[in-house]
């Protein structure tokens, strides 16, 4: 029998006498099958092929490769030579079709991307956002998902997140860093459905591992030591020595730089604030204001000419103004003893800017972290502990709002919260007798007075 010839003979290309004339042909020679028409096998620089040279609907001529002819059997390519034939189809117009289809799905995946998503429309949302909140998104998913980056953001599973916080746990990254990465990732996957790039969020209902045991307890150890609490007296005390020998330093190191040959620079010995970071600490405790309000706030927010602090939030501005609800605002009057401080800040102020805090620099808006190294050494100076954060004088104005008694709506409104949801679960129990001044007035105006017996 001939070489891969089956008894249901349907090929004529499979007889010894094609192999043999095949091995004696030239380059491009080809031997047709005399059972199909236009079927033929030929021989080319390096080995043979099947081939089937038909007349599209146009009228124009085509061949289409069918095989190897050492890969395949002589009757398979007939098969499948006679598939095409009875089925009136155009193979070459078939795999065109095939391989735009291919190449449809593969530029879909790539757009699909987390990495394309990210840095096209994804970025493009966050142009409502604050820029610094912008560019801390865009780092913190690219650093920490650096591995699915090119994964097309539908098929992002468990196994990926797992390999990533198992990775960035054996790096000692903290907990609440985890979760802040993971919600970055995730509040950008809801967007990606809401833009119709994917159809629905893959993670979902993917929960992180909880934390490791010794993460657990040093998150407890954490919660303890940064309780919401007011500030203690000998605290405050410590706190503005500080203050003023970071005054006295600032006068001193400006004294003898212009001793050393600088004398263009400014003599600070009649300023009463040398350094920036005095009013700064100051108004943060008087008004309890994040730091990011408090370096991108300016003079028309903080009016001092008639005693007035209006400024929407930076946390809750941009989100509340993306989803079309209007951002809280803190609108708060100036105790004298802030707005004293104020207006000598302003006073003393040489640059033109609009900031309150602008960078000596640039006058344009400092780095989000510039307080922190002046906070260190405030603390070193005052003999304050070094564990104490500066967002402690927020929980301070907050705290000591709500142990006085004011009304928690109010404490809210003054700290830039819509309601009193926050207040409530983070500073209630510094007011537990409320609810017995409210009985008792309630018990007051039923009964004017009176025995009830």
């Amino acid at each position: 029998m001939a070489r891969g010839q089956s008894k249901d003979k349907i090929t004529t290309l499979g007889s010894d006498r094609v192999f043999k004339a095949l091995q004696v042909a030239n380059i491009r020679e080809s031997i047709s099958c005399e059972m199909i028409a236009g079927f033929h096998v030929v021989k080319l620089k390096n080995g043979s092929s099947y081939r089937y040279r038909y007349t599209d609907d146009l009228g124009k001529r085509r061949v289409y490769t069918v095989g190897d002819f050492n890969s395949i059997k002589p009757n398979e390519a007939a098969e499948i030579v006679r598939q095409i034939k009875l089925g009136d189809i155009d193979p070459l117009t078939t795999k065109q079709e095939r391989k735009a289809e291919a190449q449809k799905k593969a530029q879909t995946e790539k757009s699909s991307s987390l990495k394309a998503y990210l840095i096209n429309d994804y970025a493009r949302h966050m142009e409502a956002w604050e820029p610094d909140s912008a560019k801390q998104t865009t780092q913190r998913i690219s650093n920490n998902f650096a591995h699915i980056l090119n994964k097309s953001m539908a098929d992002i599973d468990r196994p990926d997140i797992r390999v990533w916080q198992t990775a960035i746990e054996d790096k000692g990254r903290a907990y609440s860093t985890i979760q802040r990465s993971y919600g970055s990732l995730n509040a950008l996957l809801n967007q990606a459905v809401a833009d119709e790039v994917i159809t629905s969020n893959p993670l979902k209902s993917i929960k992180l591992l909880p934390p490791k045991k010794e993460e657990q307890e040093r998150l407890s150890d954490q919660e303890r030591k940064e309780d919401r609490r007011m500030l203690t007296s000998e605290e405050l005390e410590s706190l503005f020595k500080g203050l003023d020998e970071l005054a006295k330093i600032t006068k001193e190191k400006r004294a003898n730089s212009i001793k050393r040959g600088k004398p263009q620079l400014e003599s600070l010995a009649r300023r009463k604030l040398p350094h920036w970071f005095i009013p700064f600490t100051h108004l943060a405790l008087h008004t309890g204001l994040r730091t990011g309000d408090l370096f991108s706030l300016t003079w028309r927010e903080l009016d001092i000419k008639n005693g007035k602090l209006l400024k929407y939030p930076n946390k809750t501005k941009s989100k509340a103004l993306r989803s079309g609800r209007k951002p809280a605002l803190v609108d708060m009057p100036l105790n004298s003893t802030i707005q004293k401080i104020m207006t000598t800040w302003q006073k003393e102020q040489t640059s033109k800017s609009d900031l309150v805090f602008p960078s000596s620099v640039t006058g344009l808006r400092m780095d989000k972290s510039a307080h922190k190294k002046p906070w260190e050494q405030v603390k070193k100076l005052g003999k304050l502990d070094c564990d104490l954060l500066f967002y402690s004088f927020r929980h301070n104005f907050i705290s000591t709002l709500v142990s006085k008694g004011l009304p928690l709506l109010a404490v809210a409104k003054l700290a830039g919260q819509k309601d009193i949801k926050m207040i409530q679960e983070h500073y209630g129990h510094l007011s537990p007798d409320q609810a017995q001044q409210a009985v008792n007035i309630l018990e007051s105006s039923i009964t004017n007075g009176k025995e009830a017996i």
